[in-house]
């Protein structure tokens, strides 16, 4: 009683409910047990009493559809007609392929004269003395129609059945057929029943079987019309009973009627397992039940428990579940104001927390915004400033150079015209003209002049796309062609793609977009030098050719389409929709800031444009970037987007 009286409330309800149904449960499975096991001995004894009569009446129809094909064969006429003219030969022929066909183990034709004139045998009696006579003298009833025969030196047995072949006024011969008595004939007569056979002669030798196991042993197996009785073969228990099979001779073939006593242990102790499972099943539905019980039972006290735990944990959503109005449907009232109050200051705290966090993210995007602005300020003053600088001096020799070339070309004139009129020149010209090498000067200085105008053309160039693409003095919306932005950044770029990494520019026909000149130039300078930071980290130009394909189109009719590919590494998946954040990179400390792509991405939102990237490991990376025509003011911020091709 101590050890009750320390059980939970619910225990203390089960544990009675428990023993009693225990009780119940045992007693009816001793009683359900016992009835079913007389009811398979039963069945067992029925069983053995349908077998004798199977087995004889499948024995019969045997011998009847043997003797069905003896009868087909010497009623055949061509047969009749080589036998009546002694043409052996086609006999022979005739009756050859019957053998194999109606799987008969041997086959006898004799003559009126008792004469064998085809003795065709199966392999097993191939040389054997089969105990068989036929007296064609006696006529039709001194010939047995059907006999069983036992081969003794092989302990075999055969079933023979035996037709004359008549004419109209005589008898011309006989024909015997036989088929051995084995495992698959059993198999045959034991068909649709729960049994095994074993055929046996009267020397107590097995001739054929059923039980694969069973060899020649020597046995004792029940006697003809005995009960049956209870054997042991092979450690295997059986419930034997033998019948007799006659021919000629009384009982040539015994057969013994074998039922697996070892099934009927197993299926008595597959019963005894199923009501055990039936008795534990019993105990869990009464366990679940009591369970259930004293569960609606201690509900209140459990659920004020349960709710305890939970704001305990945080969770302030919970509330107790009042169902009735006593004291403790009071208690739970009291209990959820309370949690209702907690819950409330825990909301207000979430809130600033949440404003916090959201100031703090606003402020990380403006500082780098902020820094990201001045950054570029000073680089477009500074890129100003020297292109301004260097254009003044280019200006003189880009200008200057078309006079040069025509100078010189004068002069050369001149020198030519003088060279023909006075041909011969004092020694001190002659020294002169050997040390300078006039003729190597006439033939290079032309080339010298438009190499420096190469190079001037160049420089020129080269300050025109510092100037454009700073554009400082053009910070408001521009009409203008996009093509001229990314041809500049491809031209600042000039000396990282070299002759290493292959541009290929696929332009369409694109009309001119109404946008921020100097931030999309930005855009268009972040993501060309991703890409060849890619190339060169992949270390790719033993493998494929080093390529960045340009393409441009129209999206739709309000808007352009601008395709960046690059063969590099790609992006890992895991990062993808990391590399717009403030800050992010892959690269080492001092090589990249991770601002370069936020800062690209904010321009697109400010310009209500779309980003979308798509890339895989090893494959390379594709930035679309798709612009309106013409630019909206607006608020709403356009997604980019992500994909592995």
């Amino acid at each position: 009683m101590k050890i009750y009286a320390r059980l939970p409330l619910s225990q203390k309800i089960i544990l009675p409910f428990l023993i009693v149904f225990l009780v119940v449960l045992i007693v009816g499975v001793m009683i359900i047990g016992s009835w079913f096991t007389k009811s398979l001995e039963t069945n067992i004894q029925e069983d053995m009493k349908m077998a004798n009569p199977w087995v004889s009446r499948e024995f019969g129809e045997q011998i009847e559809l043997l003797m069905i094909e003896n009868r087909k064969l010497s009623n055949l006429e061509t047969l009749k007609t080589a036998l009546d003219t002694g043409n052996y030969n086609s006999i022979f022929e005739q009756v050859t392929p019957l053998q194999e066909e109606l799987e008969l183990d041997w086959l006898k034709i004799v003559d009126a004269q008792n004469k064998i004139v085809v003795d065709l045998r199966s392999q097993p009696i191939k040389v054997s003395k089969i105990n068989h006579k036929i007296d064609i003298n006696n006529g039709i009833n001194g010939l047995p129609v059907s006999d069983l025969v036992n081969i003794k030196d092989l302990s075999l047995g055969l079933i023979i059945t035996t037709s004359l072949i008549k004419s109209e006024n005589n008898v011309l011969g006989a024909i015997v057929f036989g088929r051995l008595v084995t495992p698959k004939l059993l198999e045959e007569f034991k068909k649709g029943m729960n049994i095994d056979l074993v055929a046996w002669n009267p020397e107590f030798k097995i001739i054929a079987s059923t039980l694969p196991e069973v060899t020649q042993m020597n046995w004792n197996p029940p006697k003809i019309n005995q009960s049956p009785k209870n054997i042991t073969i092979k450690n295997q228990s059986y419930l034997a009973e033998t019948i007799g099979l006659g021919g000629k001779n009384q009982n040539a073939l015994l057969i013994t009627i074998l039922y697996s006593t070892t099934r009927l242990e197993e299926g008595k102790k597959l019963l005894w397992i199923e009501l055990v499972q039936l008795l534990l099943a019993g105990v869990l539905v009464v366990t679940i039940t009591g369970f259930l019980i004293a569960r609606a039972i201690t509900y209140s006290l459990k659920n004020f428990i349960h709710v305890t735990q939970k704001l305990a944990a945080q969770d302030l959503t919970v509330r107790v579940t009042i169902n009735s109005s006593d004291e403790l449907g009071k208690v739970g009232i009291a209990f959820n104001k309370m949690a209702e109050q907690l819950a409330e200051r825990e909301y207000l705290l979430q809130n600033q927390l949440d404003q916090l966090s959201q100031a703090l993210s606003e402020l990380k995007r403006t500082q780098s915004q902020l820094i990201q602005s001045e950054k570029m300020s000073s680089l477009g003053q500074l890129v100003a400033g020297v292109a301004h600088e260097i254009n003044n001096p280019v200006s003189f020799i880009y200008g200057n150079i078309e006079y040069v070339k025509q100078y010189t070309t004068d002069l050369l004139k001149l020198i030519r015209i003088y060279q023909e009129f006075y041909p011969d020149n004092p020694d001190e010209i002659i020294t002169v003209l050997e040390d300078i090498d006039l003729d190597f000067i006439i033939k290079d200085l032309p080339n010298l002049v438009n190499s420096i105008q190469s190079g001037a053309d160049r420089i020129h160039k080269i300050v025109l796309s510092l100037r454009n693409f700073s554009r400082l003095d053009e910070s408001e919306i521009k009409t203008v062609d996009i093509h001229e932005g990314i041809e500049n950044s491809l031209i600042l770029l000039n000396h990282r793609l070299n002759s290493k990494i292959e541009v290929i520019k696929n332009y369409s026909n694109l009309p001119k977009i109404e946008c921020y000149v100097a931030s999309l130039n930005q855009v268009f300078m972040a993501i060309l030098t991703n890409g060849i930071d890619a190339i060169e980290e992949a270390d790719i130009e033993n493998s494929r050719n080093p390529t960045i394909i340009i393409n441009t189109e129209m999206n739709d009719s309000d808007h352009i389409r601008i395709r960046i590919r690059d063969n590099g590494h790609g992006i890992p998946a895991h990062i993808q929709e990391r590399i717009f954040d403030p800050f992010f990179t892959t690269k080492p400390i001092g090589k990249g800031t991770g601002l370069s792509l936020a800062i690209a991405y904010q321009i697109i939102q400010k310009h209500q444009a779309e980003i979308q990237v798509h890339s895989s490991e090893n494959k390379g990376t594709e930035f679309i970037i798709i612009l309106p025509i013409k630019y909206t003011p607006t608020d709403i911020i356009s997604p980019f987007k992500f994909s592995s091709p």
